[in-house]
């Protein structure tokens, strides 16, 4: 068996490259119970591995639930939600992933999930995912809303341990 050295792989123009520098990835964690219809704002990473606050991290940042990004490229994110219904009458709770490219002036329904039970006290669980391209840094954000909620229901969430997780990893360069 031989091996097999590659400084550079380039498509036939040069201009495509499938990973500009190492891959990264981050992951967020939501602190608290989060009880209204509205952006989500209480992530954090979590704090209690090595593994985690050792890594690659791509540097995503928050404020007032709003993520932005460190570098440019394509993102891919998949988010775990936890919910529960205080009311029998709450049957559909949803989460959604939107998007900006205007700085937050307008953000777009990106990915939407949900799940529901009309037994009170119900645990449910969810999950979506996009991709993102993110061409500029300035511009281009992100944020998780929760919708449908009806008094007493609830995104899980807890500083100990994930119940309502993200993870966001860098999966390319730009793509245009």
């Amino acid at each position: 068996m031989g091996t097999l050295n590659v400084d550079n792989i380039n498509t036939d123009g040069g201009a495509t490259k499938f990973l500009d520098g190492k891959p990264s990835f981050d992951i967020f964690r939501l602190s608290a119970n989060h009880t209204s219809n509205a952006t989500i704002t209480s992530w954090e990473r979590p704090d209690e591995t090595a593994a985690v606050t050792d890594a690659n991290l791509n540097g995503l940042t928050a404020s007032s639930g709003i993520f932005s990004f460190h570098t440019t490229g394509v993102y891919h994110v998949t988010v775990c939600a936890q919910m529960e219904n205080g009311t029998g009458s709450d049957g559909t709770m949803g989460f959604s992933i939107e998007t900006s490219v205007n700085s937050g002036s307008d953000f777009t329904l990106a990915a939407f999930c949900s799940c529901g039970d009309t037994d009170t006290g119900a645990n449910n669980g969810t999950a979506t995912q996009i991709l993102f391209n993110v061409t500029d840094t300035s511009t281009h954000q992100m944020r998780f809303v929760a919708s449908s909620l009806s008094s007493g229901s609830f995104v899980h969430g807890n500083t100990a341990y994930n119940l309502t997780s993200f993870v966001c990893n860098k999966i390319a360069p730009v793509q245009s």
